[in-house]
């Protein structure tokens, strides 16, 4: 039996209850206490410890602080329910395929991204459309020109705003503040989908260059 450390990022809740832990913990003896008082409350609370409640057992009484636990709480729950009506989570939430998912996107909204990967948005797209529609979700300034998309783009986009205007709708249903014309607009910039797909299909850097008035550097990256 040994004693591990644990890392603050992996500890998800704090209980109310408390078990008096020796200062020395060498001694088999002491830590066999330990143990045999962990397994005791696991018995005695087999759905789960009590989870700490900072107002009512760490006693605050400041309004302000109380109120913003309130909200944070609030908000909590809601973006749970959100988590659990996109199939991140169950019922019970333990986190499902579509949120191991989300997990590894660290580019573009992951809500969004993983929806269409599991809706099958790609699966009818050729690498040419696909790498179109993926700088969508490369962040960058705003072109000031009229987007001009070629008939084999237009679906693809469309469908991307309808499932991002999807999970802006399930955010409001369950009581999220958000805009829904801010959100698709901030989670779907198709404002280099004609510029990248020429550049998967064979154009030169010079010539794409022509397409767009954005920075050189925002679409190299997109590149």
């Amino acid at each position: 039996m040994h004693v591990v450390p644990v890392q603050l990022p992996l500890i998800c809740a704090l209980s109310k209850i408390r078990i008096a832990v020796p200062s020395d913990l060498r001694p088999v003896e002491a830590r066999q206490n330990i143990l045999m008082a962990v397994q005791e409350l696991g018995s005695r609370f087999p759905h789960g410890l009590p989870k700490l409640n900072p107002v009512k057992d760490m006693g605050i009484e400041d309004p302000e602080l109380v109120e913003l636990l309130q909200k944070f709480c609030d908000e909590l729950k809601n973006r749970s329910r959100v988590l659990k009506k996109l199939g991140h989570i169950d019922a019970d939430g333990v986190v499902q395929l579509k949120g191991r998912a989300a997990c590894l996107i660290d580019t573009g909204d992951e809500l969004l991204v993983t929806v269409l990967m599991f809706n099958g948005t790609f699966n009818n797209l050729d690498p040419h459309q696909v790498a179109a529609l993926a700088s969508c979700f490369i962040p960058g300034d705003k072109s000031n020109e009229q987007i001009h998309l070629r008939t084999e783009l237009a679906k693809p986009l469309q469908q991307l705003q309808d499932s991002a205007q999807r999970i802006a709708e399930i955010q409001l249903e369950c009581k999220l503040e958000v805009n829904m014309d801010e959100y698709v607009e901030s989670t779907v910039r198709p404002y280099l989908m004609d510029v990248i797909y020429c550049w998967s299909k064979g154009a030169t850097f010079a010539e794409i260059i022509e397409m767009t008035d954005i920075f050189e550097a925002e679409y190299h990256t997109a590149c």
